[in-house]
């Protein structure tokens, strides 16, 4: 067919944060449609056994996970970014240079422009 199929899938609630279940049933939710990339601009400090199951399963059943590696500046690391059957991808500047914001832990593998980046955003 050649087309690209995208699925959109909200993990977050309105007050800009969200449980494990929310983000493992997004998961779900790519796999039952088809998904074989899932791409996620999201994270949090805290990893869970029920989110490294899951991205285990999916990256087990072919399906390519990618989460940013976070925009604290810091060591830490970050989920569902850290998670080992997850790529986890860093932000580079225009100088090619590690963004001021992005995470910098042994779990990066990739980095991609992420500064000065033109995005949707509410305002209120």
């Amino acid at each position: 067919e050649g087309r690209l199929k995208v699925h959109i899938i909200k993990v977050f609630g309105g007050r800009g944060w969200a449980y494990s279940s929310s983000l493992v049933g997004a998961l779900d939710r790519c796999v039952d449609a088809g998904s074989s990339i899932v791409s996620m601009s999201l994270g949090g400090n805290g990893g869970s056994s029920f989110e490294r199951r899951a991205f285990a399963e999916a990256a087990a059943s072919g399906i390519l996970s990618i989460a940013a590696a976070g925009n604290d500046g810091n060591t830490a690391d970050s989920y569902p970014a850290s998670y080992d059957s997850v790529v986890s991808v860093a932000s580079v500047d225009w100088n090619e240079e590690l963004s001021y914001f992005s995470q910098r832990t042994s779990q990066v593998e990739l980095a991609a422009p992420g500064s000065g980046i033109m995005s949707t955003v509410v305002r209120e």
